[in-house]
């Protein structure tokens, strides 16, 4: 049996830029030879494209730099473009990992300082205040990790 799986891989954020990789994965698994009969597995992962978002724009290459087009980039891996929006918080949907969510409170927090935090509980409360318990849970999350990057108040 083998399974293919092309997905975007984890955004990674670095000032107001935006980068992931669209990345295909390749599971198979065999049958082993009798007498045993043990199964064999075998899993290959490598990138298909790579996909920029800065403030000009989308930009998105093959692995090796060479310039693809954003039809290809759409045929490749349908709704990438939308997961790398600038409020991707927004687009994490329910099941954000911790480690996006962990890459988002680092970003905010490089971005914003100490007011990060603040920002953090004014859109969790705006999410409330909106009937999103999701995205409202994602925030408060994001907040308690840019706490403890902000270490103890010192007085």
């Amino acid at each position: 049996m083998r399974q293919r799986r092309v997905s975007l891989g984890p955004v990674r954020h670095c000032g107001p830029v935006t980068v992931a990789a669209v990345e295909e994965v390749v599971l198979e698994v065999m049958p082993g030879a009798p007498p045993s009969g043990r199964v064999v597995g075998l899993a290959a992962k490598r990138p298909l494209a790579i996909v920029i978002r800065t403030p000009g724009g989308l930009v998105a290459t093959e692995p090796d730099g060479r310039p693809m087009t954003l039809a290809t980039l759409d045929a490749l891996c349908p709704g990438a473009r939308d997961r790398l929006t600038p409020d991707l918080i927004n687009q994490g949907g329910p099941h954000m990992q911790t480690k996006d969510i962990i890459q988002y409170a680092h970003a905010l927090y490089d971005a914003h300082g100490d007011k990060a935090e603040a920002e953090a509980a004014q859109k969790a409360a705006a999410a409330r205040d909106e009937g999103n318990a999701e995205d409202a849970e994602k925030w408060d999350k994001i907040r308690a990790h840019i706490k403890e990057l902000r270490g103890p108040k010192s007085t």
